[in-house]
């Protein structure tokens, strides 16, 4: 039966913590191109003497697997195969994660906002621990709110720093870098607190990584090559980059994708 070739092909890819044994589990998908990958174990003719003129069986030579992947430069994927090339990378962030709760007009009582996890609850005066009182516009609701959350000891909520506007709760992550992303926001809808989040969670925040030629020792990476339809899941343990060569073009009728050698 013909094995599956074009866009129902997957590829799947970890780095070794012990190098040619796969690991159970952190494969991420890849975008690739064409794959060659193949392993290959040779026969080698008996050099034993001895026996006499009839041959001896051959002996099964060393498995050996290498290839060419053709690889997109991708905003995600790309780094896996620069640090098959250079070693893990020197991460720095450089952009902090924000967001922002807007709100139409006052919340109401007993209405809540989940900030990365805790709830906090307005009501109408006598706010203690995680709640906030609703002021006499909705300018004075979001300056007690930014000074609650600012004064929080919950370590969740203690992670960024906030601002009241008008008509908005701002707020920006400490640390620079991608870890803001995954700070969640809220707002509940009944009883109405009319408020309503940038998105899920922080967004924006941003990661540099510095990559350096020289290392004495690559990573070793396990990849899965994968056609459903017959179907077969290769699996080649222990590949370490051999080279990683582009050739950039004006047109995009002569572009040269990245060619990984395994």
């Amino acid at each position: 039966m013909a094995r599956a070739q074009g866009a129902r092909a997957q590829m799947a890819l970890a780095f070794e913590t012990v190098y040619g044994t796969p690991p159970g589990s952190g494969y991420t998908q890849m975008p690739f191109i064409t794959s060659s990958l193949a392993a290959e174990q040779p026969l080698l003719a008996s050099e034993l003497l001895g026996y006499g003129r009839d041959p001896r069986a051959p002996l099964l030579d060393a498995i050996t697997t290498d290839g060419d992947v053709e690889v997109p430069i991708d905003a995600a994927g790309f780094g896996f195969w620069l640090k098959a090339a250079f070693g893990t990378p020197t991460t720095t962030g450089t952009v902090a994660a924000t967001g922002a709760i807007t709100f139409s007009a006052q919340p109401a009582v007993n209405s809540t906002l989940t900030i990365n996890g805790t709830a906090f609850t307005f009501v109408a005066s006598g706010a203690t621990g995680n709640q906030v009182n609703i002021g006499a516009n909705l300018a004075a609701t979001m300056t007690a709110l930014a000074v609650a959350l600012n004064a929080s000891v919950v370590a969740g909520v203690a992670l960024a720093t906030y601002t009241g506007t008008a008509t908005a709760l701002t707020m920006v992550f400490d640390v620079l870098g991608s870890t803001g992303n995954t700070f969640t926001l809220a707002a509940s809808v009944s009883p109405a607190s009319n408020g309503t989040v940038s998105a899920a969670t922080l967004t924006g925040g941003l990661n540099s990584h510095t990559f350096m030629s020289g290392s004495w020792s690559l990573p070793s990476m396990s990849i899965e090559v994968g056609m459903p339809e017959v179907p077969r899941f290769a699996m080649y343990s222990g590949c370490v980059l051999d080279a990683l060569s582009w050739q950039m073009e004006r047109s995009e009728s002569d572009r040269h994708l990245p060619r990984c050698r395994l």
